[in-house]
């Protein structure tokens, strides 16, 4: 199921034509520099992984992900994909020099969507409707969070991200279990009247079970 894995000269990939990939695609290519599928739709499970020196990343018509798609890639620094609608679980975990994540089009998203991406400061989600479990997690920088279009929300969905103060939801409607754990400096849920019910969200505010 590997592509390419633990190819130490490789640079650069384009490959123009390449509409769908299976799992394991990229693991492990440690001078992997820029990686260029204009065309490609869809890609399964483990992506890009360990690909240390990843600074460039063009998929302009990705629509859908499976699990674990991009882990480990530690000095790619922003990150844009037009046309993603859905992803799987562990969509971007541990890419610790991400700074900027923009996804206008997604809408769906699994479990643990976010984690340990510790320098993350920009995250656009204008069409987000529905989210899994731990959608936020060890993101130590972001300070506010704007989602105009969520609905519903799985357990534990900010939890441990130590400068966020500010989160707009204005169309929520249904949360799990834990919906704000061990976020220390925050401050201020914005809801509407419509929505879900503010007082409920705030009493939710902290877990005592371990994530």
């Amino acid at each position: 199921d590997c592509f390419l894995c633990y190819n130490k000269n490789l640079q650069e990939l384009h490959l123009p034509n390449l509409q769908s990939v299976g799992r394991f695609f990229l693991d492990s290519n440690k001078i992997l520099h820029e990686l260029n599928l204009p065309n490609l739709k869809s890609v399964g499970n483990y992506f890009l992984c360990a690909n240390k020196n990843l600074q460039e990343l063009n998929l302009p018509n990705l629509e859908s992900v499976g699990k674990d798609f991009l882990a480990n890639n530690i000095i790619l620094h922003e990150l844009n994909l037009p046309n993603l609608k859905s992803v799987e679980d562990y969509f971007l975990y541990s890419n610790k020099n991400l700074q900027r994540l923009d996804l206008p089009n997604l809408k769906s998203v699994g479990d643990n969507f976010l984690a340990n991406n510790n320098i993350l400061q920009e995250l656009d989600l204008p069409n987000l409707e529905s989210v899994g479990k731990g959608f936020l997690a060890n993101n130590n920088v972001l300070q506010e969070l704007d989602l105009p279009n969520l609905k519903s929300v799985g357990d534990y969905f900010l939890y441990n991200n130590e400068t966020l103060q500010e989160l707009d939801l204005p169309n929520l409607r249904s949360v799990g279990q834990f919906f704000l754990s061990k976020n220390k400096n925050f401050k201020k849920v914005s809801t509407s009247q419509s929505s879900y019910n503010a007082r409920n969200i705030l009493n939710n505010e902290e877990g005592k079970e371990d994530y």
